[in-house]
């Protein structure tokens, strides 16, 4: 029972978090520039992109139509470009590597949904695994928001001033008192008796997450391009508030066993 209500909280996740990544491959871009040859040029690129478009439309029907083993094994394959995607980002971002673990949770998630439908593997090992990709997305967070090793934490500075008039001192501040909250949860998420309130806490900062990040295209393009882009932007963003649901469930199923 604990497996299957996990499952079914996951599958809706994945399937939002592919659609948004088939959406940004059609419609817009990706930098797949770094790791295809340069005589590909620029349409290649995009035919490339739009190709892994139709990879992630087939990875978001499996989640609906997957019934068997084999054909679960495309969730491996899923996880792997999206890993290979948030390296690609990482890249672009000049090698800072919190900006590959800001995407540990999309990553994460079609093998932990692979795991608990097709797999024997204990809940309590893949739940591990959850939580530690949890934490890494936490510790990347905090890094962009205490401006250690981030390069763009300029833009969301520069962002809160401009959107809400504030000063540099008090843009900063938030930002370090954000990045500061996000430090805290990570403790807080593996001492036990602290487990519930910080899976709560994770949810309201993914809530906080996805409204910041939409505000922040919002800052940065014109608005109607802005509304088309942050579709997508938010579908991938669902994660941040599936991960500490689904592990705020578990701990409630499991509250009265003393291993966890």
């Amino acid at each position: 029972m604990l497996r299957f209500m996990l499952i079914r909280l996951l599958k809706w996740s994945l399937f939002l978090l592919l659609i948004g990544r088939a959406w940004q491959h059609f419609f817009w871009s990706a930098p797949y520039e770094y790791i295809l040859p340069a005589s590909w040029g620029p349409d290649g690129v995009d035919r490339f992109t739009h190709l892994m478009g139709w990879f992630y439309i087939l990875g978001a029907a499996a989640t609906v139509f997957s019934d068997s083993r084999n054909k679960g094994r495309i969730f491996i394959w899923q996880g792997g470009a999206l890993m290979v995607l948030a390296w690609l980002y990482q890249i672009e971002a000049g090698a800072y590597w919190p900006s590959f673990f800001v995407h540990s949770l999309q990553f994460s998630l079609p093998f932990s949904y692979y795991l608990l439908l097709f797999s024997k593997k204990p809940v309590q090992k893949i739940v591990w695994r959850m939580k530690m990709a949890l934490s890494l997305s936490l510790l990347a967070y905090a890094f962009y928001a205490l401006d250690i090793h981030a390069p763009n934490q300029i833009n969301w500075q520069e962002a809160l001033q401009d959107s809400f008039g504030l000063s540099y001192g008090r843009s900063r501040l938030i930002l370090q008192i954000m990045g500061g909250v996000e430090l805290a949860l990570i403790p807080l998420l593996w001492f036990k008796p602290s487990q519930k309130a910080a899976f709560w806490g994770i949810f309201a900062w993914g809530i906080f997450i996805m409204i910041s990040s939409i505000g922040l295209l919002f800052w940065e393009l014109p608005y109607w391009k802005s509304m088309l882009r942050s579709t997508w932007e938010l579908l991938c963003l669902t994660p941040n508030l599936a991960f500490s649901y689904v592990l705020w469930r578990y701990v409630v199923f499991r509250q009265k066993y003393e291993d966890f």
